[in-house]
């Protein structure tokens, strides 16, 4: 009943969007494989299912793919490294090791999985930023073979929630990094590209796409970068975008709403700018394990000269 029911409902999508099944299995499967899934032949590996879905701007339905012993060891795994990709947890690299243990060199869906990870730990907890972009890279063109850092060309066709996510990432490293202490704009601008792709293609492809949380970590890119470029009054329309419709995603509102005040004081909104950061600092100091609050309330008064100064005793 569930090999019917998967198929039907990864065919029903596809011709609605008007889809073409070379264009949905690009990279992942061949048109037969497809085939055979859409006409209730066969069930996709978790892996595929969710690939296929997300290409079609769909979450893949609860509980419709069954999951063997190692996708379920996976999908554990792969929960786990997700809960801790947003900060600096060294318990990353324990579960990488278990992740590597359940995939191997064929399983290419899951090691692109596995290599999304890898590459973010190689940046935030190694801090090779280099070694992250080239695995990244790597991972993608698992999937996206014409991809390449150099050409700066966005992939074409459809995208997966992975692949939308390694793009995120390699955009992020792509701005960040710096070349013998000289920031690298031509990585920069290249970052920007990416990172204006990704918002078009969420608005464009991903059904409830304000309430993913790669959509909002490319939003918090946007609005930060615009305003180091000065374009205050651009970053902070996005900032404030981003706050009205995600007011539940409490790690990126603490960010987002920490930019917004940030921006606010830029534009000589003092007033606004001291209310949206205190509920900044309150809402990290709710789930921060590093106790950054008082470095962001110090570095922030010495920025702005805040009168009276913000007081980080209010927020521990």
């Amino acid at each position: 009943m569930k090999t019917t029911i998967v198929g039907r409902l990864i065919l029903q999508e596809r011709m609605k969007k008007n889809i073409s099944q070379n264009d949905l299995c690009y990279g992942v499967c061949n048109r037969t494989t497809l085939s055979r899934i859409e006409n209730g032949e066969i069930i996709p590996s978790y892996a595929l299912a969710c690939v296929l879905f997300t290409r079609l701007g769909k979450s893949i339905p609860k509980n419709l793919i069954p999951l063997r012993e190692n996708e379920r060891n996976i999908y554990n795994v792969d929960f786990r490294l997700g809960q801790l990709c947003d900060n600096r947890d060294e318990r990353r690299e324990e579960w990488l090791k278990e992740y590597k243990k359940y995939i191997n060199e064929k399983d290419f869906l899951n090691r692109q999985r596995y290599l999304l990870y890898l590459g973010i730990t190689k940046k935030k907890i190694i801090e090779t930023f280099e070694e992250s972009l080239v695995i990244h890279e790597k991972a993608l063109k698992l999937t996206q073979p014409d991809f390449s850092l150099n050409n700066k060309e966005m992939p074409k066709g459809l995208l997966s929630a992975t692949e939308l996510s390694l793009l995120r990432c390699i955009a992020h490293t792509e701005y960040y990094i710096y070349d013998s202490n000289r920031i690298d704009f031509e990585r920069k601008n290249s970052a920007l590209k990416r990172i204006f792709f990704l918002k078009e293609y969420f608005e464009n492809h991903i059904e409830n796409y304000k309430s993913n949380s790669v959509y909002s970590s490319v939003n918090f890119c946007l609005s930060s970068w615009l305003g180091l470029d000065g374009k205050y009054t651009d970053a902070l329309e996005i900032a404030k975008g981003y706050v009205i419709n995600n007011p539940d995603s409490l790690y990126f509102l603490s960010h987002e709403l920490y930019d917004m005040g940030y921006l606010q004081a830029c534009l000589e909104q003092k007033i606004e700018a001291r209310k949206t950061l205190n509920d900044s600092f309150v809402l990290v100091n709710m789930y921060d394990e590093f106790n950054e609050v008082e470095y962001y309330v110090k570095r922030t008064d010495e920025i702005f000269h805040f009168d009276p100064p913000l007081d980080s005793k209010t927020f521990l």
